[in-house]
């Protein structure tokens, strides 16, 4: 987090990051925290309105390879259980909206449109959001293939960041339902990941080549200076005895992936 400094200070992309806890409270200042936040919340606001416009609004996109994690790192960032399993348990993009409100009572919105009239339903049970976004996938991807067509979920509580996370379908080259699946995959990710108010969160297993990695690959394409990428590397627990984990993440070698902001393991 400390990297971050060198981005824009009134950048989109930055505004994101410092609202969420990845840089504490105490750095930021309380009143610089509340003029972030007020700004978050606007953005919100006219989300939905602007949807299918040119106008591209700050967002947090998770990219990565199918199986790579993503789903384990989004439930840590959201408190709702993603689904899971094997084969694409992620057939279409999946925009989580996190608001904050305190004078309501929490509640999570699942729709088919960004404007939640669409297929809506209300749940305030955390732990069924997730059969309710496998339900609205079979709406938007019926017959097993990857769909274009987005879900969304707004989650309101009484206190936390404001900020709007993208779960794009892994990046994969097998599917018994789609023989196109990679080339679709690929087109997602690129879709959202070339929106330049978007940070890239590129999810990528410990144990993997970070450099055959395709959603690196995408990510070192479309942010070329490397202002809006961070690494997060999962399933660390699983290396063996002796890996050279530390030393690509601290890009030490000529040969290593390099990343402005660097990488961060999660467990």
């Amino acid at each position: 987090a400390g990297s971050c400094h060198d981005w824009p200070r009134h950048s989109p992309a930055m505004l994101a990051l410092q609202s969420t806890a990845l840089v504490p409270a105490d750095r930021l200042g309380n009143a610089c925290q509340h003029k972030m936040q007020a700004k978050l919340d606007a953005i919100e606001r006219v989300r939905a309105h602007l949807e299918g416009t040119d106008v591209k609004v700050t967002c947090i996109c998770v990219i990565g390879m199918q199986s790579s994690g993503k789903s384990s790192v989004l439930e840590s960032m959201t408190g709702i259980s993603f689904p899971r399993g094997d084969g694409m348990c992620t057939r279409c993009v999946c925009i989580v909206s996190l608001e904050t409100d305190p004078t309501e009572e929490p509640v999570v919105i699942c729709a088919t449109n960004a404007t939640y009239d669409e297929n809506k339903t209300e749940v305030s049970d955390m732990s069924s959001v997730g059969s309710h976004i496998a339900k609205l996938t079979e709406i938007v991807a019926p017959t097993g293939v990857i769909s274009e067509k987005p879900i969304y979920v707004k989650i309101r509580r009484k206190a936390g960041p404001t900020l709007t996370l993208c779960d794009i379908p892994g990046i994969t080259n097998l599917s018994a339902s789609q023989e196109n699946v990679e080339e679709v995959t690929v087109r997602l990710t690129e879709k959202y990941a070339s929106n330049e108010n978007a940070l890239l969160l590129c999810v990528v297993p410990a144990a993997d080549d970070f450099q055959n990695s395709k959603a690196m690959q995408i990510a070192k394409k479309l942010d070329e200076t490397g202002e809006r990428t961070i690494g997060v590397v999962t399933k660390v627990d699983c290396l063996p005895p002796g890996s050279d984990l530390l030393r690509k993440m601290r890009q030490e070698r000529e040969n290593d992936v390099k990343l402005k902001h660097g990488f961060v393991a999660v467990r």
